[in-house]
């Protein structure tokens, strides 16, 4: 993967992530947290609400809610094959990703 600091248009990267030494069991939660454009950006919502200079308490919260570490999509359970779980996502320019894994 490469590092990308301009901000220029560009497809999501392609991610293979692969967790090996897992404990024998079936399933595991995963939990897969993003921060980007959509998710867990105050900078984004700042911006949407015509960035201003001195937000009022309501906007002030919002803003608040929205540099919370958020969630891509809801947790789920998901195989282990031989003790390794193998996830593949895309991954947009200029985003980070924080996947848990839980048995």
């Amino acid at each position: 993967m490469e590092l990308h600091d301009d901000a220029v248009p560009a497809p999501p990267s392609p991610v293979r992530l692969s967790i090996a030494g897992l404990p024998a069991s079936d399933t595991v939660l995963v939990e897969h947290y993003r921060i980007d454009d959509d998710h867990s950006n105050a900078y984004t919502a700042w911006q949407q609400m015509g960035s201003p200079q001195k937000p009022t308490g309501e906007q002030y919260d919002r803003l608040e809610a929205a540099g919370q570490l958020q969630l891509l999509h809801s947790p789920e359970w998901l195989p282990v094959r031989d003790g390794r779980l193998e996830l593949v996502f895309a991954l947009p320019r200029q985003s980070v990703s924080l996947v848990t894994v839980r048995w």
